[in-house]
């Protein structure tokens, strides 16, 4: 927790790397830690998740996309209800120009949080984007036709 806590300190100071490294060291620290149990596992889980999310943030950040996306994958993997994990990994996508899947990742955002106005934000743009290349994809099979 204090790992987390310090990299909570470096990002809010703009330091990126240094924060993410942190959440590295958090997340390498209680991944395999298979001896707890209750109480200390459903902490453990928590400390983890927060680990990724906020490592995936930094990674964002810094413009490294794969790296974030992964992290929310793993997230994603642990547990599907979580509309950060799905909301990082659309900005990921979005950055990496996979239009299809961050439109999909936005859409499950909104699922889980309808009031989420990032999401949303995200959302219109590839819906309008989309919108673009079907009309221009049925312009080029009129053409030829």
């Amino acid at each position: 927790k204090l790992l987390k806590d310090k990299g909570t300190k470096f990002f809010k100071n703009g330091m990126y790397e240094i924060a993410d490294s942190r959440y590295i060291k958090v997340i390498d620290f209680l991944e395999h830690e298979i001896a707890l149990q209750g109480d200390e596992e459903v902490e453990r889980k928590e400390l983890l998740k927060a680990g990724r999310l906020n490592a995936a943030l930094c990674k964002l950040k810094v413009g490294d996309f794969i790296g974030a996306k992964d992290l929310c994958t793993k997230v994603l993997e642990e547990n599907t209800e979580s509309a950060k994990a799905w909301f990082r990994r659309g900005e990921s996508y979005y950055a990496l120009n996979d239009w299809e899947n961050a439109k999909a990742d936005f859409a499950q955002t909104l699922v889980l949080e309808s009031d989420n106005k990032a999401a949303k934000k995200q959302d219109r743009p590839l819906r309008a984007r989309n919108q673009k290349v079907q009309e221009k994809g049925e312009e080029n099979i009129c053409q030829h036709v």
